[in-house]
């Protein structure tokens, strides 16, 4: 039992004196700093110029990320398109639009044959979109989007409803003039209520019922459909309003199974190609897209700002690296006979070493946190909106830790050259 509270006193008096050798450590450091404010100031503003570049593109990339992601969310990743005109180039090439102008659009009839002949197990519907004026009394919105949309397409989309409800299969069905509206709609067309479901209002001249109201979706970088500001009635109803020989249609299907994809996706080429009539040697005049491929394009060019936000950052923590060398070679010089003072009564190889790590550490996090802090500061400047940059938790420890590793690689060799150092020699220097 006394040896046990021998060691235990023993191990207490040992972080005693470490403690109270890293204060010291710790306050010399400081002292040294604020010797010389004009190098020291040098070395941070480098450090701080490449941690702000490179916590500023993680803080870019996640909001890139979650803009991105928050106008896809509109639907599924394994939902594709049938349409004229692809979502992006084709054949790894340029966005030829002038060729796709010239395809034909997608007709009624064509949806209803792949909806006949199709095999392997799938959702699909339809929708036809097209400029809407909206307006309720002297209250009017010219810049709405209307979408027509057949049965199944809650089940492709996500249709979020924050009042009433969505559209029945018998609506549907019919073409009843029944409307889920997007929020801007409703504040636009009716600034005096806080529920218009159950309340008209004209859509090209004919009158709509509400029956829903959408949840506010926002803006963001890839918007497939701006819900805010569209709304959505039944296929049925939308012929009489429009034409789908006049507009076209767009093809929606997904897979019942995320393994049968990619057959879906053969399936409804190869019976495109058949309906349309196509030769062999043609090439598809429709394209069959799916969100995924615009994930991947976004993801490839995030990682281009990725890049390219290292190489800016990498040669100011370079400048900035070189710098906090620069500062502890100097230091070690100007304190050799006080670390050989240390070394003759007693100091280890480790705590000299670790004092100027310390010290480097130090200065390092100092210029990390003032980039942070700027990091910061533009984030609450920046207009919120289609991108909200956010500074994360996970962004701030990743700009701690990169100037602490690099506080640690520049003190390094500055602090071996103190800790290697002959007592009686730098006593007599």
């Amino acid at each position: 039992m006394n040896r046990m509270d021998h060691n235990t006193r023993r191990k207490r008096s040992g972080l005693g004196i470490f403690g109270s050798l890293v204060k010291e450590s710790a306050l010399f450091s400081l002292s040294q700093l604020k010797a010389d404010k004009f190098r020291t100031f040098l070395s941070l503003l480098g450090i701080t110029i490449g941690i702000f570049s490179i916590v500023a593109v993680f803080s870019v990339v996640s909001a890139m990320k979650i803009s991105v992601s928050k106008g896809l969310d509109v639907f599924g990743k394994d939902v594709m398109y049938v349409m004229q005109y692809p979502l992006l180039p084709e054949d790894n090439g340029e966005y030829k639009w002038w060729e796709y102008r010239n395809r034909p659009e997608i007709k009624e009839d064509e949806y209803k044959f792949l909806k006949k002949n199709v095999t392997t197990p799938c959702i699909m519907t339809d929708l036809m979109s097209f400029d809407g004026n909206f307006k309720r009394g002297r209250y009017s919105l010219a810049s709405g989007g209307a979408l027509a949309v057949s049965e199944n397409w809650e089940q492709v989309s996500s249709v979020d409803i924050m009042r009433g409800r969505y559209l029945t299969d018998s609506e549907i069905g019919n073409g009843s003039p029944v409307a889920v509206i997007g929020s801007k709609v409703s504040s636009s067309l009716f600034p005096d209520t806080d529920n218009p479901v159950g309340k008209s209002f004209k859509v090209n001249g004919r009158d709509v019922t509400v029956v829903g109201v959408l949840k506010k979706s926002g803006e963001s970088m890839v918007t497939i459909i701006q819900y805010d500001k569209s709304i959505i009635v039944p296929m049925n109803f939308g012929k009489n309003i429009v034409s789908p020989d006049e507009t076209g249609l767009t093809v929606v299907a997904m897979a019942k199974n995320a393994s049968s994809k990619d057959n879906l996706k053969e399936e409804i080429k190869q019976l495109m190609r058949r309906k349309r009539h196509l030769k062999p040697v043609q090439k598809n005049n429709f394209s069959v897209d799916e969100l995924s491929m615009v994930l991947k394009e976004v993801s490839k060019a995030m990682s281009v700002v990725n890049i390219v936000g290292w190489i800016i950052g990498g040669f100011s923590l370079l400048i900035g690296g070189f710098g906090i060398a620069n500062i502890m070679f100097v230091s070690v010089k100007e304190r050799t006979t006080q670390i050989g003072i240390q070394k003759a009564l007693g100091a280890q190889k480790s705590f000299i070493m670790g004092e100027f790590l310390f010290e480097a550490v130090l200065l390092s996090l100092v210029g990390g946190i003032v980039g942070i802090l700027l990091v910061y500061l533009v984030s609450l400047i920046v207009p919120k909106g289609m991108l909200d940059i956010i500074l994360t938790f996970h962004n701030v420890l990743g700009g701690l830790l990169i100037s602490i590793i690099i506080g640690i690689l520049s003190g390094f060799f500055p602090a071996r050259a103190a800790a290697d150092m002959d007592p009686v020699a730098a006593i007599n220097s």
